[in-house]
């Protein structure tokens, strides 16, 4: 009779064993599935730069990465329907308001096309709007 559980037992536990294997492997595919999608929806192109003007204008790189994602998709090529050029999307009038605040040399509009350069301007922009409209009071 000992026999009769001991090998009912068995087919039960290798069930289990199997069971708990698949579902092991199901979140090892989906947690490498979603580690995927993460690194292309939120890619990290231009991160040389990103990190640079994120230090100095002491802004969170992620910030900067989410902005370059939602403005333009990573495309430094890219121009709005309002004529917002570059990876941060920077319109012409916005541009002539940085230029002037910055006292540095001026950055045509046509350079917004360069990574480095559109990333630095909107990362000197975003600076400003933080400084303007944050509470510090």
């Amino acid at each position: 009779m000992n026999n009769k559980i001991s090998s009912a037992v068995q087919p039960q536990r290798s069930r289990r064993l199997f069971l708990l294997l698949a579902a092991a492997l199901l979140l090892l595919a989906v947690w490498a599935g979603a580690r995927a999608y993460i690194r292309y929806s939120y890619r990290t192109a231009y991160s040389e730069y990103v990190y640079q003007y994120a230090d100095e204008y002491d802004l969170a790189p992620s910030l900067l990465f989410a902005v370059i994602r939602t403005e333009s998709s990573f495309r430094p090529e890219s121009v709005s329907s309002v004529g917002a050029r570059g990876l941060t999307q920077i319109t012409e009038e916005t541009l002539d308001w940085i230029n002037y605040r910055s006292g540095e040399n001026p950055v045509s509009f046509d350079q917004l096309y360069d990574p480095k350069t559109a990333i630095r301007c909107g990362a000197y922009l975003l600076r400003l709007l933080y400084d303007e409209f944050s509470d510090t009071g």
